[in-house]
């Protein structure tokens, strides 16, 4: 099973290339969905984190309020490690034991991938970047004020951190239709480095 690993900035456009490469049959896992599912109350994460935070993180359901967790967390460097101590690991395992299931294709979204220290785990890392003008703009649009998306960019590594650092990069600063050439290029690229690894390691055996 071949797996690329995505990741970037917040607000770049990485949900955007997954979406690209599940309308071409690829399998997509995301780091964020994996957490969200773990946070749903009856699972052990969800009870670690409200023992952690307090019952002032839930919902009038019993679920934890990922907006009231965000105040909390994103004010607070030492709290956002925190969380991410409890959050990561079981992350980890989940994706690796789902990657384990699948045969084919598939791709990985991963945020904090440098962050976390996972990038030892993927062959192939692209990040997907914006200029920072972009990011904050398209925050706004998702609602947040400007204090809370300097938060959210503050607790992250700078994009061209990540990008140095990737193999490869997609720059999203255009219209969709270009994010999508730039997915796809490189996606078909990738699709012949692996044929050619797969028949290198036939000649050898």
């Amino acid at each position: 099973m071949a797996c690329l690993c995505i990741t970037g900035g917040i607000a770049c456009g990485k949900t955007a290339v997954g979406r690209c490469l599940a309308a071409r049959g690829v399998t997509v896992i995301e780091a964020d969905e994996v957490c969200h599912a773990l946070l749903q109350p009856g699972r052990e994460v969800h009870d670690r984190v409200v023992r952690e935070f307090g019952p002032g993180i839930l919902a009038s359901t019993g679920a934890i309020d990922r907006q009231l967790l965000g105040k909390v967390v994103f004010h607070d460097r030492r709290l956002l490690g925190r969380l991410n101590e409890l959050m990561h690991p079981p992350a980890r395992e989940f994706i690796q034991r789902r990657l384990r299931e699948l045969t084919g294709l598939a791709a990985v979204i991963i945020p904090l991938l440098y962050e976390v220290g996972w990038e030892a785990d993927w062959e192939t890392v692209v990040c997907v970047s914006a200029s920072h003008e972009l990011q904050r703009r398209r925050l706004a649009g998702r609602g947040l004020e400007p204090a809370a998306a300097a938060e959210r960019l503050a607790a992250q590594w700078p994009v061209e951190v990540k990008m140095r650092r990737a193999d490869h990069v997609i720059y999203n600063s255009g219209s969709m239709e270009a994010l999508e050439r730039q997915t796809l290029f490189l996606w078909q690229r990738w699709l012949v480095m692996q044929e050619k690894e797969r028949n290198g390691r036939k000649e050898t055996q």
